[in-house]
């Protein structure tokens, strides 16, 4: 609990901000990736929706239990109790969010992989790793404790950045 005791409290907040930004950045992402790969009718029936709503919930846990407990257990820390068992809760509940967040974030990467391979609109290695990535993460949740989903989770948001990557360089709707 030092973390929350011990934290400046202002470049504690200005990190979690930054990482709000970054998660409401993300559904602007998530809604013009999910717009780029329709194009057939399961595509635009099934995936492309389903990724949306799934990147919608993914921000959704990670903000509303996750960060504000965070938030809570930081802002108590500096301003009111230091009771171990308040802050210990309120970190549980932040990581818990974390770990449940990640199922969503799994099925926006395989729902997206799925729709990039059935619409040949993103670069050919984004639909099979985006499903690997995706079916790999939802996997490796019961070993959470061992490391492997927190790597996962990391390859996760490389797969993102390296998709936005791509759609900068190549905006048009063909795939590469």
């Amino acid at each position: 609990m030092a973390f929350y005791t011990g934290a400046g409290l202002a470049r504690t907040l200005t990190g979690g901000i930054i990482e709000v930004l970054g998660l409401v950045l993300f559904l602007a992402f998530a809604a013009l990736l999910t717009s780029r790969v329709r194009g057939s009718a399961l595509a635009d029936g099934l995936l492309a929706p389903t990724a949306r709503m799934a990147a919608t919930v993914y921000v959704a846990v990670c903000l509303a239990p996750g960060m504000s407990a965070g938030a809570a257990a930081l802002w108590l820390a500096s301003h009111g109790t230091t009771d171990p068992a308040v802050l210990t809760a309120l970190n549980d509940l932040r990581s818990l969010s974390y770990f449940i967040a990640l199922v969503p974030f799994a099925l926006f990467l395989a729902a997206t992989g799925a729709a990039a391979r059935a619409t040949r609109t993103l670069p050919r290695w984004a639909g099979p790793s985006g499903i690997a990535l995706g079916v790999a993460l939802v996997a490796s949740l019961p070993f959470a404790a061992d490391g492997p989903t927190d790597v996962l989770g990391l390859l996760g948001l490389v797969w993102v950045l390296a998709v936005s990557i791509s759609l900068l360089r190549h905006p048009e709707r063909t795939g590469a």
